[in-house]
């Protein structure tokens, strides 16, 4: 009952304390609060949408809260939304499509990296995305999802001798995951 008390303060920390316990039997609660007004409270009732709490009862009306929450008015809750949903595996390609565009920095480099659950490796929009977003931690996030689909190996090769030291440790970290005959 404090999710939704009309005391904003009450309800972020009802909805706080209960994504903190992990709590299954608290997902119907949470799916509530996430169209609460607040957005502390949409923001930590989305935490506490996780697969693992959800469930098979409650895991598909959970998913399709999150893409909503996807598009929130809030950055924050958007990059939230977007990481409880990544542990949903396959199946929410087209919200993080919609978040690589997004005009928040951190909402696109979280996109960024689940970018693997929306481009396939045939996809020639990896490179298309590549080439939206020039920073450097956007395309590291990039980068190391590319390489669960086999795609942007190409782009990032030349981190090996760039002068900045981030970029050739990150080559190195890339070429640590990628197969063992690269």
């Amino acid at each position: 009952p404090l999710l939704s008390d009309t005391d904003t303060a009450t309800a972020w920390r009802a909805a706080y304390t209960l994504a903190r316990m992990r709590s299954a039997a608290a997902a119907r609660a949470m799916l509530a609060a996430t169209r609460h007004p607040s957005v502390d409270v949409r923001d930590h009732a989305a935490r506490g949408l996780a697969r693992s709490l959800t469930g098979d009862s409650h895991g598909q009306m959970a998913r399709q809260r999150l893409r909503e929450l996807s598009r929130d008015s809030s950055a924050r809750v958007r990059t939230t939304a977007l990481r409880v949903l990544a542990g949903y595996g396959p199946g929410n390609g087209g919200a993080f499509a919609d978040a690589l565009r997004d005009d928040d920095a951190n909402v696109r480099i979280t996109a960024a990296s689940f970018a693997h659950l929306a481009l396939d490796s045939a996809s020639a929009d990896w490179l298309t995305v590549w080439r939206s977003d020039s920073s450097f931690t956007f395309r590291r996030a990039l980068a190391e999802a590319g390489l669960r689909r086999g795609a942007l190996r190409e782009q990032w090769k030349p981190w090996r001798d760039d002068p900045e030291w981030q970029r050739r440790a990150a080559a190195a970290e890339l070429d640590g995951m990628g197969p063992a005959a690269e």
